[in-house]
């Protein structure tokens, strides 16, 4: 094997790493990654999601919704698949972010809430509380299939507001969302992390690792690419770390030969 198949295949392998092998967190858990460009209209189409890692969340009468999210490089992407069987006009998602993932609530920390007639509340921590942006960024929709309501939401990775986060390939921000169905109170069965939104600390938080595509031949393979190659991969860290090893170890296999 030629000295470049070698490298791109080992390249791709260190990829692949940077990818699943999630870094340590200081926050609860729950590690969400992908890399693709979903259409923003409320429907999950078939594949559309399948590169993204997805996570169940909340308990109580929404056992069984889940959370998944990925990028493209320009945007951040996030979904909420939740059981409720009616899309009501005060079912409301909120979701906070810890931009330095650091675990501290700081000022410009970004916040967002989600109505379900698709308008996007873009917030940030002034330092006292919770203040809408000067600018408003992102976009939503929601539909409900008759058990769920599917939440699609985008937001530019780096919109160069800020009082929005700035976030790059391999970059980690934390993630809280609480859906507040009927407009009811937010509640222990209705937080992802675990009642996130107590006080200032920021360590019940999710996390949002931004993937990087996997580099071929020394440059980024392109986005849509990468997708189609990870999809249906992407179900378990667990599972997949044996997957990731033995594509490392091809290629060392293969270095040492040549």
């Amino acid at each position: 094997m030629d000295s470049k198949k070698l490298s791109i295949m080992f390249g791709t392998s260190l990829a692949l790493i940077s990818i699943f092998m999630i870094p340590a967190s200081a926050h609860f858990g729950g590690v969400l990654t992908g890399l693709g460009t979903p259409t923003i209209d409320g429907v999950r189409s078939s594949g559309e999601w399948d590169s993204a890692i997805e996570i169940p969340v909340f308990a109580g009468a929404l056992t069984g919704s889940t959370l998944l999210a990925m990028n493209d490089g320009n945007n951040l992407y996030i979904a909420l698949d939740v059981v409720d069987p009616t899309l009501a006009g005060n079912d409301i998602v909120a979701i906070r972010f810890d931009n330095s993932h650091n675990g501290v609530l700081d000022v410009n920390d970004d916040s967002t809430g989600l109505m379900p007639l698709n308008s996007v509340n873009d917030s940030h921590f002034s330092g006292i509380s919770i203040t809408q942006d000067t600018t408003i960024h992102g976009a939503v929709a929601t539909q409900n299939d008759g058990s769920n309501n599917f939440i699609e939401y985008s937001k530019p990775l780096s919109s160069g507001d800020v009082q929005d986060f700035s976030l790059s390939f391999g970059d980690t921000v934390g993630i809280c969302v609480t859906y507040f169905p009927d407009g009811g109170a937010a509640t222990p069965d209705t937080q992802f992390g675990p009642n996130c939104r107590i006080g200032l600390s920021q360590n019940l938080y999710g996390d949002i690792l931004i993937a990087t595509p996997p580099l071929v031949g020394g440059e980024l393979l392109p986005i849509d690419s990468t997708a189609l190659m990870l999809a249906g991969l992407q179900t378990s860290a667990i599972w997949l770390a044996p997957v990731v090893i033995s594509v490392v170890g091809i290629g060392l296999v293969l270095v040492k030969r040549k």
